[in-house]
């Protein structure tokens, strides 16, 4: 069921939670313990090329960007170009992926 929000009310962006890749027991984690030991946060560097001509790259570019809009990514850049030779749009895409890992400790 869908109802109308009444105008001037209050909304907020839903982040989700992220994920944490434990190999065990998630250990207990003071916020004074050294970095060393506090869960880290990985950034991996992505480029792609997507053919929007191309079904398979059109969802993988909207996987992407839902990522980007979850949080669980960042955008770097975005080129979106005209391709004569194959009469399509060709978008080259750079964004980081993040994941969490605990500490082990």
């Amino acid at each position: 069921m869908k109802v109308s929000l009444r105008p001037g009310l209050k909304t907020v962006r839903h982040i989700p939670q992220p994920d944490v890749e434990v190999t065990s027991e998630m250990p207990l984690i003071d916020p004074k313990d050294p970095d060393h030991k506090q869960i880290q946060e990985i950034w991996e560097a992505k480029v792609r090329v997507f053919r929007l001509k191309v079904p398979d790259d059109v969802t993988a570019l909207a996987d992407v960007w839902q990522r980007i809009c979850d949080l669980k990514s960042k955008f770097s850049e975005n080129n979106t170009q005209w391709s004569a030779k194959d009469d399509n749009f060709v978008v080259m895409m750079r964004w980081a992926d993040l994941s969490y890992v605990a500490p082990t400790i």
